[in-house]
């Protein structure tokens, strides 16, 4: 049940965007597959057929999310059939039935087993060039705009929107007149954080990111530019959150390293802070060399049972401990994987934790949906920088 403003005393437990997303989360399965006798749920490595860690680390890290598994192997079911040649969806299933599929987790998975259409179709979409070493990032983004985009389906799509979608709306106070203007809805699959070096975790560039100052803005009540507060709230937050650490630019590397936890606690961000929002670390994607166009990639996941943790180098493997998971930057330590330097922490992959969030029921309720317009709509007016001002 939804939390209204009964004699405007209470706020909305969560934005009507983020009570839908809730709601299709509630039909979706998030375990992980169950296992026949035969299978052990171990990490696998992948085969690198060219200057290919770039893709292997980042299918590493969705191999371990387990709605993300779930999600994508709806596709091709005998009820609905796919007849393409040049599925991403198809090239995804077979790589998710291939890795997890097979009794010995020392046999690598093969390129023919889904990651070489994988990076086939990647080549093809002309964003990526044969066997030349890329960006991680560039390659998670154009992967999961891919699956969402090809074909078109829109219970296939707001399921997508529900594991990965980030939506913050931001707002702008004028230092002068106190007038303040709301910025349009900012989308995307990611939340991109800065490195400086007076930021010890990455919990500092989080906090920075959505809340700063920005100079030279026009004003419509002054008439004139001036310089503004600018506060961010999350109005809806995926189930899965993929944080990029902006360590890699086009002039170099910034080498400067920031801890990072867990449980990442996002609570104070939301537009409504009634409900917790907390997310626990799956996937760590890292890199060692100068820059983005060399270099080389692994990940270190969380494993079926929570406590297993493992450090993957394309076909190479290295049992880790919560710490040496934690660890900023990381280092594995078996001659394969050996770095001197360590490898600098780019990417992190959370999955939301509910345990302590009340979830919504399944849609059906009749009423319920125009009852929380009325409530949001009757919200619109209220100062944002004092409903929810804890991180300004």
């Amino acid at each position: 049940m939804v939390s209204t403003r009964s004699r405007g005393l209470a706020l909305p437990e969560r934005s009507l965007l983020q009570l839908e997303r809730d709601q299709i989360a509630s039909r979706m399965d998030f375990d992980w597959f169950p296992l026949s006798e035969e299978q052990t749920g171990e990490t696998r490595g992948i085969v690198n057929c060219g200057n290919l860690c770039y893709q292997n680390s980042v299918l590493q890290t969705l191999m371990h999310q387990p709605g993300f598994i779930r999600w994508v192997d709806k596709h091709n079911t005998p009820s609905n059939r796919c007849h393409s040649k040049q599925c991403i969806k198809c090239a995804v299933v077979l790589l998710v039935r291939n890795y997890w599929g097979v009794s010995d987790p020392d046999i690598a998975v093969e390129s023919s087993e889904g990651p070489g259409q994988i990076a086939r179709l990647a080549v093809q979409s002309g964003m990526f060039d044969e066997e030349e070493q890329d960006d991680s990032m560039s390659f998670f983004t154009w992967l999961t705009n891919s699956l969402y985009e090809d074909p078109p389906n829109q219970q296939w799509q707001r399921e997508f929107e529900t594991l990965y979608r980030l939506e913050i709306q931001s707002y702008d106070r004028c230092t002068v007149c106190g007038h303040v203007r709301t910025m349009p809805m900012e989308v995307s699959t990611s939340l991109n954080i800065g490195v400086q070096s007076d930021y010890q975790s990455i919990t500092n560039s989080i906090t920075a990111a959505f809340q700063n100052v920005v100079e030279n803005i026009h004003c419509s009540e002054c008439l004139q530019n001036q310089t503004k507060y600018r506060k961010y709230d999350i109005i809806a937050a995926p189930k899965i959150l993929q944080v990029q650490i902006a360590i890699l630019q086009y002039d170099g590397k910034i080498m400067h390293s920031m801890d990072y936890p867990e449980t990442l606690d996002l609570t104070a961000f939301q537009q409504f802070t009634t409900l917790p929002l907390e997310y626990r670390l799956s996937g760590v994607v890292s890199h060692a060399g100068e820059g983005l166009s060399g270099g080389h990639y692994i990940a270190s996941v969380r494993g079926q049972n929570p406590n297993d943790f493992t450090c993957i180098s394309d076909v190479d493997r290295e049992e880790f401990q919560l710490a040496h998971f934690l660890a900023s930057p990381q280092r594995p330590e078996c001659d394969d994987m050996y770095c001197e330097d360590g490898y600098q922490v780019y990417m992190l992959s959370y999955i939301r934790d509910d345990t302590n969030r009340k979830m919504p029921p399944k849609p059906g309720n009749r009423g319920g949906r125009g009852r929380l317009q009325k409530e949001l709509k009757s919200l619109i007016s209220t100062e944002p920088f004092t409903r929810t001002c804890d991180h300004v």
